[in-house]
């Protein structure tokens, strides 16, 4: 394998940015891959009750399966993924992550334990931590900085996709994994509905690893302090000296980033055993509420970044972040001790709106601020603390603080409620001392004054 050193790259003035249909066909591919990657990530969640009927599990223990497991792995390996980002073809690190994540997907139907299921999360976690460190790389070498918060954007409906498909998964996988069992394969004989819903679900992300070596090019970087400066740059020198902008962004997104998490792995249950939904009924009212609420809130996010920071505002990302706090603090608690179901499913309405700006804002905020040779180990370090604090942290609260301290059909909403107003407090404090420092990091962020 051949590293893509400084001196193997052209240079930042010489090389052209890539054409516009190619810069915008690669976000599509990356959305397209981070869809597969939040639907095999999240669609456990749809799927709690099943599973825990099946392999006797308590919410801790799912708490951990949709948590720790995934998170923990994912957390490990963000940094050295993040080193092969920054010195190695990023495609090829895109691809073999796609492929392990969807294998380790299909083998969550083979579980039959606790153990096997947690090692198989484990493995979804490894191959899902080169998501953020690649994909931003190669997006931050398509656009230039003006126009990065709109494909930041566009990346970022991958996840709503995701999201949306991982809802409305419940809805049909009776029928879609009744429908693939009656086929009478063998492989699939004897398995439970949720066993194969896992195997569906993991197997287009095999093909989608076949069409992402074939048509994605590794782009040449840019944007390097050598190139400007001829001098090496240093990960820690880098983090010390601006290192009140890094909390900013990569704490205040992955507090804000808990709630999302633990919404994600929690909410569907939660209207199951307080308000007596059905499954079905979670599925398709989240599934149609989410999609178009999804899209609007990922597309303004970047439409919003680029505003302002056409207009002079270099803590665009922050004010993101602080909005999307704000939103939480508010209509979250509505979401969570609503007397009725419909004002608890508003409620969860008004969260979507905001609810990829802060990690479409960390990417930009992140991005903006880091020279090239450091963007990958900079987002993995940002991967490692959102998959221990967010997807660890949150879904595992929830469960916890519901099995210990709230008992009963509302405990998983106080549990919600408890992680909301403690994650969103947080993070809105950080970003709002922090923002000085950050505006000052941006003016001297002398690279992105290149071409």
């Amino acid at each position: 394998m051949t590293a893509v050193s400084v001196s193997d790259s052209a240079s930042s003035g010489a090389a052209p940015w890539p054409s516009p249909i190619r810069a915008w066909y690669v976000v599509a591919v990356l959305a397209f891959a981070y869809a597969f990657a939040i639907l095999d990530r999240i669609a456990i969640g749809i799927l709690v009750i099943p599973i825990q009927t099946d392999l006797g599990l308590t919410d801790t223990q799912m708490g951990l399966l949709q948590g720790a497991a995934f998170g923990v792995s994912y957390s490990l390996f963000a940094i050295p993924l993040g080193y092969f980002v920054d010195r190695y073809s990023r495609r090829t690190l895109l691809a073999a992550g796609i492929f392990t994540w969807s294998v380790a997907t299909i083998m969550c139907a083979y579980a039959r334990d606790f153990m096997s299921f947690f090692i198989a999360r484990v493995f979804v976690g490894i191959g899902e931590a080169s998501v953020s460190p690649g994909a931003a790389s190669l997006i931050a070498d398509h656009f230039p900085p003006e126009r990065r918060g709109r494909a930041f954007s566009v990346f970022m409906l991958g996840s709503t996709l995701g999201i949306g498909m991982a809802y409305l998964l419940g809805a049909v996988a009776l029928h879609l994994s009744g429908f693939v069992a009656g086929l009478g394969w063998s492989l699939l004989a004897g398995m439970k509905n949720w066993e194969i819903v896992f195997i569906l679900i993991g197997v287009p992300g095999m093909l989608l690893t076949a069409l992402f070596l074939a048509t994605v090019r590794e782009p040449a970087r840019r944007e390097k302090v050598s190139a400007a400066t001829g001098s090496t740059v240093s990960l820690k020198q880098t983090l010390v000296r601006n290192r009140f902008a890094y909390l900013a962004v990569i704490s205040g997104a992955a507090l804000i980033m808990i709630t999302v998490y633990a919404q994600l792995a929690w909410l569907p249950t939660y209207f199951i055993r307080r308000y007596g939904w059905s499954a079905s009924e979670v599925s398709i009212a989240f599934g149609v509420g989410f999609l178009p609420i999804g899209i609007l809130s990922s597309l303004s996010a970047g439409w919003m970044l680029n505003w302002l920071r056409k207009r002079g505002r270099q803590d665009a990302p922050l004010l993101a972040i602080a909005i999307q706090a704000v939103v939480v603090m508010t209509c979250g608690t509505l979401m969570c001790v609503s007397p009725s179901a419909p004002l608890a499913y508003f409620g969860f309405i008004l969260v979507t709106v905001p609810g990829t700006w802060s990690y479409v804002a960390a990417l930009a905020g992140l991005n903006e601020i880091t020279p090239n040779e450091l963007r990958g180990r900079v987002t993995g370090l940002f991967t490692l603390v959102t998959g221990l604090v967010s997807l660890g942290g949150g879904a595992f609260a929830v469960g916890f603080l519901s099995d210990n301290f709230f008992p009963g059909p509302n405990g998983v909403g106080l549990g919600l409620l408890v992680v909301n107003l403690v994650a969103t407090v947080i993070a809105a404090a950080i970003v709002l001392l922090t923002a000085k420092e950050y505006r000052a990091t941006v003016g001297r962020s002398i690279w992105l004054g290149q071409a």
